[in-house]
Formats: C-alpha cells, sequence, structure tokens
C-alpha cells in the first residue's frame, strides 16, 4: 500500500542522485503533506495547502474544487523533470498519461527507489 512512508522512501533515494531536486505534492490527505513536509522541509511544496485541505471535505464536487484538482494535474504532468506516483490512484494515471516526463522518471511510490 501506498503511504507517506513508502513515498518518502522514493524521495530519499531520488534525492541521492538529484540533490536540488524539489517536490510538488498533491495528496488527498493533507496530513501526507505535513508529513513529507516535515522531513523534506521547504523542498516539498503544494499549489495551495489550504485549497487542498478545504477540498478535501464534503465540498470535492464544488467547481472551484474541481478546478483546483484539475490545475494540480497540470502542473504535475508537465513537469518535465518527472513524478512519483501511486498505481492505485486514477488521479495518477491521468497524470501518467498526460505527462511530458521521459518514462524513467516516472516512479512508482510504493516501491523503493532504485538508483539509476
Amino acid at each position: 500500500r501506498c503511504t507517506a512512508t513508502s513515498f518518502a522512501r522514493v524521495m530519499r533515494g531520488y534525492l541521492k542522485d538529484h540533490q536540488n531536486a524539489l517536490f510538488l505534492v498533491a495528496t488527498d490527505t493533507p496530513e501526507t503533506y505535513g508529513d513529507l513536509q516535515k522531513e523534506f522541509g521547504d523542498r516539498v511544496q503544494t499549489l495551495d495547502l489550504e485549497m487542498s485541505r478545504y477540498c478535501r471535505t464534503e465540498v470535492t464536487r464544488e467547481f472551484h474544487c474541481i478546478a483546483f484538482a484539475a490545475s494540480e494535474m497540470y502542473a504535475l504532468a508537465k513537469s518535465s523533470s518527472g513524478f512519483i506516483f501511486s498505481p492505485f490512484s486514477s488521479y495518477s494515471e491521468a497524470i501518467t498519461w498526460m505527462s511530458q516526463a521521459r518514462q524513467e522518471n516516472i516512479l512508482n511510490g510504493c516501491v523503493d527507489y532504485d538508483s539509476r
């Protein structure tokens, strides 16, 4: 199962090879963002943490929340450096499909990082 712990493990491995990496985090649990920010500090960013928290409540289907989710997907998909995904997430599946990143830079956040 994918957890903040499994994503953090992949992020630590990625940082061994890419010391200056920054991470844009889109998660359906704001606690995950908090856990990752505790470990990685300013290397972890989100488009709008307050909007993310608000939209993860019963208002998730409101227009501005749908627009926010679409903007997160667009930002992640347009990252040419790559991203870390969950194979259990339709959100991640859509981003993978839309992505401009090279396949070797699309990492599974549910398994250990394999240094290249």
